[in-house]
């Protein structure tokens, strides 16, 4: 399952969430366990051919996209595009190395027949070699560079994320700044150069900042500078084509005296709440193939009860423990959410095949309503995966 997949799949979750209430229709519950299906086992082709309103063109990959933003996968990195400037996507098969990094050939080796010789002894043979230097390709990059630096500061007992660079680029050039946690966006803005240098801070934050391993990016994009600041490129490099620069910055935030805010404790925490929810999953289906089995419809009422407030319970001490900090695992932060809405749904399906099974019945074999609890199954099997690949993997 690769990313838009996913991002779209979250934004169906968060419309049922805000559509359903306390108790989500049967009709809706059908839309979304139809329409996840084919989220989870179609495969996407991501939008690569970005074409601008001022006439420019990116080519590489969509991995992110909201109502304000994309973030293209170019083969230099990343870099984030407003909506408001796209005039179109064009969407195509890239090839597979397409994003690979481009390497400089570094040898060139010249392979010839070799013609039949007399065998040489030893000392004929050594001073036979002629070892030749390999050719180097040197790989051509921008006259202009950016030098970046950030630091952690705390002021007022306020966070502070502050950010200086250097560049060869001229006075009033646009430099754009993002500060992120993996590939979730914490706070962006741009800059002017002035006198080779810039600089900007963000913050401080409504949120508190958790110790852990964080990024700084700068870029600068040819399409977003003056005419004038074109100009003065130009013409203090020559006429060549402008490049887009992508530059980052490995900015370790450490907190000593707050052990508790640790990436590894973090870590610890978020992967015992996956451990409940997996203990839950289990207890839930347990539960549902005994009663279903003997029908017992008063039984699994009582018993749905009580697990019902242990779920509750699970999702609450979750988002009181996540609710005030920039998370250090977005994505999985954002999966687990949608694993405790997803349990939830099940639990309503497993009721209606115990309480009516008639009407599940009715359900299961109509084409246009088809609502199968084996559907939420490997949905929650699959957001579950994707959350722990996430945690284990940084």
């Amino acid at each position: 399952m690769n990313l838009q997949s996913i991002m779209r799949f979250r934004k169906i979750i968060k419309f049922f969430k805000k559509e359903s209430g306390a108790k989500m229709a049967q009709e809706r519950l059908t839309i979304l366990i139809t329409v996840l299906f084919v989220i989870f086992h179609m495969s996407t082709v991501s939008a690569d051919i970005i074409h601008l309103k001022n006439g420019n063109v990116f080519e590489g990959k969509v991995i992110e996209r909201n109502d304000t933003h994309l973030v293209v996968e170019l083969k230099i990195g990343k870099t984030r595009i407003d909506l408001n400037e796209v005039e179109s996507i064009e969407e195509k098969e890239l090839p597979a190395e397409f994003l690979k990094e481009d390497k400089p050939q570094s040898e060139i080796e010249l392979k010839e027949e070799a013609p039949e010789v007399e065998e040489l002894n030893q000392e004929e043979m050594q001073s036979s070699q002629i070892e030749e230097p390999p050719i180097k390709v040197e790989e051509e990059r921008p006259p202009y560079g950016i030098n970046l630096e950030a630091k952690y500061l705390k002021e007022d007992s306020k966070e502070i994320i502050d950010i200086t660079g250097t560049t060869h680029l001229p006075d009033n050039t646009l430099i754009f700044v993002f500060f992120k946690r993996l590939d979730n966006f914490i706070a962006s803005g741009q800059t002017m150069v002035k006198d080779n240098q810039f600089s900007i801070r963000f913050g401080p934050f409504e949120k508190r900042i958790l110790a852990g391993r964080y990024s700084v990016e700068a870029d600068f994009f040819p399409y977003r500078q003056s005419e004038d600041v074109i100009k003065v490129i130009k013409a203090k490099f020559g006429s060549r084509k402008l490049e887009l620069i992508h530059t980052s910055y490995a900015l370790t935030i450490d907190k000593p005296e707050q052990p508790q805010l640790s990436e590894k404790k973090v870590k610890e925490e978020m992967i015992s709440v996956m451990s409940e929810l997996k203990t839950l999953y289990t207890q839930l289906k347990k539960a549902h193939v005994e009663n279903r089995a003997k029908a017992d419809k008063s039984t699994w009422n009582k018993w749905s009860d009580n697990w019902l407030s242990q779920l509750e319970k699970v999702e609450v001490q979750f988002k009181e423990r996540t609710q005030n900090d920039i998370p250090l695992f977005p994505r999985a932060q954002k999966y687990i959410g949608d694993a405790f809405y997803l349990l939830s749904c099940l639990h309503r399906a497993y009721s209606l095949e115990i309480n009516d099974p008639a009407e599940f019945r009715r359900r299961e074999n109509d084409p246009e309503a088809r609502a199968g609890s084996a559907m939420l199954e490997k949905c929650f099997q699959d957001v579950m995966g994707e959350a722990m690949k996430e945690v284990k993997s940084n």
